[in-house]
């Protein structure tokens, strides 16, 4: 949200993943550096209808999505908008796509969100 023009709180950190074999594996290496504890939650928690895993609780809670409604990863990510602050690159979401998903989200929030970055006029 902040990204696109409206800053406000929010208790969780969204990561979308291409959930291709290569990227799979790398996520997998992720949760063992992070500890044993965590991957059991993950596994525990995941559910493969929705494509996504939530990690910790929040206010520190990671979400990994593995697909997001209305949206196939290779053209959003054909669509990907990129910042740089000093030597870190860091790939988001485009505006449309980013308008795209939350809308056609199940959560009342989301959908809201939606509506407002579309309203925002700039990026």
């Amino acid at each position: 949200m902040a990204y696109f023009g409206l800053p406000r709180y929010s208790d969780d950190l969204d990561l979308w993943v291409n959930p291709s074999q290569a990227n799979m594996s790398r996520l997998s290496s992720a949760l063992i550096g992070l500890g044993r504890n965590l991957i059991m939650d993950a596994i525990l928690k995941h559910n493969p209808g929705d494509g996504s895993m939530k990690f910790g609780t929040n206010p520190m809670a990671v979400n990994v999505h593995l697909s997001l409604p209305e949206l196939a990863f290779e053209t959003a990510y054909a669509n990907q908008e990129v910042i740089q602050i000093s030597d870190l690159i860091i790939p988001f979401i485009s505006k449309h796509d980013y308008i795209v998903s939350k809308l056609s989200s199940d959560r009342i929030q989301d959908v809201t969100d939606g509506k407002i970055i579309q309203s925002l006029k700039g990026r």
